[in-house]
């Protein structure tokens, strides 16, 4: 299965599953806060995440790669994130560790997974019921994150961590 599901913030107000050429116009205008959640094969969004969000070829070829390892990289004008979860079947004993790559920026936030993750699901879902002045949105990604200060030491502390 395969899903694109597109949130953008744009003068006080929230456009649910907008088409690809408001996602375009709202990137365009540097007045708008997006989120591009991808599920499923990413390798059909290529020419989106490269052209529209102008992602780097390195960037784009990891997030199509199912088993990279977890990392955060930064990159020109953006921040890459690769993690993994783990749900466990109790009924089978199997664990599987689902890959979750996140690239954030000031004007936008992609989530790209293969596999369905309901806690993501939720927060979407959470995020498109908002309407009001306090969505998660309208904050844009700069307030919760101080891009220029925190945004280095974060990279900074995270290789010192890494070794």
């Amino acid at each position: 299965m395969t899903a694109q599901h597109v949130l953008i913030w744009r003068d006080g107000k929230l456009r649910a599953e907008a088409s690809p050429q408001e996602l375009e116009s709202a990137q365009r205008s540097g007045r708008a806060f997006t989120w591009l959640d991808l599920e499923g094969d990413p390798r059909r969004y290529h020419s989106l995440l490269a052209g529209t969000f102008g992602l780097s070829r390195i960037t784009v070829e990891t997030i199509e790669e199912e088993r990279e390892r977890a990392k955060l990289v930064e990159r020109h004008g953006y921040f890459h994130l690769v993690v993994h979860g783990l749900v466990f079947d109790p009924s089978s004993d199997e664990t599987e560790t689902p890959k979750l790559d996140i690239v954030f920026a000031p004007e936008y936030v992609i989530t790209s997974h293969r596999a369905s993750l309901p806690w993501l699901e939720k927060l979407r879902d959470d995020v498109r019921g908002d309407k009001s002045d306090e969505n998660l949105m309208a904050r844009g990604m700069s307030r919760d994150f101080s891009w220029d200060v925190q945004g280095k030491e974060y990279v900074e502390l995270y290789r010192w961590l890494a070794g």
